[in-house]
């Protein structure tokens, strides 16, 4: 009972958007894996080239983020650029705030920083400073 109702909650979630259940199922799924994988980190990936990475099509990969994650490709990119950022900067203390971008995916110095600066609330540097206390 309680595994037919979550179906249907998960379909009528889903169908308003056009977007098949078992096929937001497996992007998730490839989601996870690229994730894992750390494959955001890719210098130069296009929307359609990370569509293709996840073995769907542009235009799903945008409805999905779009009517379920409620972000677009480069803030959702950047999202997780920043997060991986975040935990460098705790466990490398010394290691080169500009080094950690290119790590992460963003070369530019000062893109980093502005990109950081808009996600986190801080500078980079500011938030090793004051995390690393805890």
């Amino acid at each position: 009972m309680l595994t037919r109702l979550r179906s249907i909650l998960f379909k009528s979630r889903y169908a308003r958007h056009d977007l098949d259940p078992g096929e937001v199922r497996r992007l998730e799924k490839a989601i996870r894996k690229w994730t894992d994988e750390k494959r955001y980190r890719e210098y130069d990936r296009s929307r359609d080239d990370v569509a293709a990475q996840l073995n769907t099509s542009r235009e799903f990969l945008n409805a999905y983020l779009t009517h379920v994650l409620r972000t677009d490709f480069n803030a959702w990119r950047t999202s997780l650029r920043i997060a991986d950022a975040k935990k460098i900067l705790l466990e490398q203390k010394d290691l080169p705030v500009s080094l950690v971008g290119e790590m992460v995916g963003i070369s530019d110095r000062s893109n980093f920083h502005r990109q950081f600066t808009k996600v986190a609330g801080c500078s980079p540097k500011s938030w090793r400073e004051i995390y690393a206390l805890f």
